[in-house]
């Protein structure tokens, strides 16, 4: 399995056509503009959704994978943020790509540092088969005004 995208934004928009609208991508950072009176106060809480694309190589096939669990890490932790999703095959395109979409409702984020996502795919007998983490982070950080 290679995370081959990951995008982290504000919302995801389903469209009736079936495409997915990402809006307000984060590129490098998400900043928080506090005073120097409340600089340093954690948790901050956000709405946040994550846009990956996965694709499965021809090994991946082989162990069976039928069900994929996403974990956020910020300052060294792994967040479970919900049950392992079953996998449908058949979504996926013609690449051996699939899309994984996640909206984190007011999420709290514990500190400054880097969000990262890793995904963790279990066989029919919820055997841990393959992990992957995301190839980039988006800074979290804090910036006095």
């Amino acid at each position: 399995m290679i995370i081959t995208d990951f995008i982290v934004c504000e919302d995801v928009r389903f469209e009736v056509t079936g495409q997915q609208s990402l809006i307000g991508v984060y590129h490098e950072n998400i900043q928080f503009t506090v005073t120097s009176s409340n600089r340093g106060v954690w948790p901050k809480h956000l709405s946040l959704a994550v846009f990956t694309r996965l694709l499965f190589e021809q090994k991946d096939t082989e162990k069976n994978i039928c069900k994929i669990e996403l974990f956020v890490g910020l300052k060294g932790d792994l967040i479970s943020v919900g049950k392992p999703a079953d996998i449908d095959k058949t979504k996926l395109d013609d690449h051996g790509r699939i899309v994984m979409t996640a909206v984190l409702k007011n999420f709290p984020l514990k500190g400054p540092g880097n969000f990262l996502i890793c995904l963790k795919a279990y066989n029919e007998d919820d055997e841990l088969v393959a992990e992957v983490s995301s190839p980039c982070s988006v800074e979290i950080k804090e910036v006095v005004r």
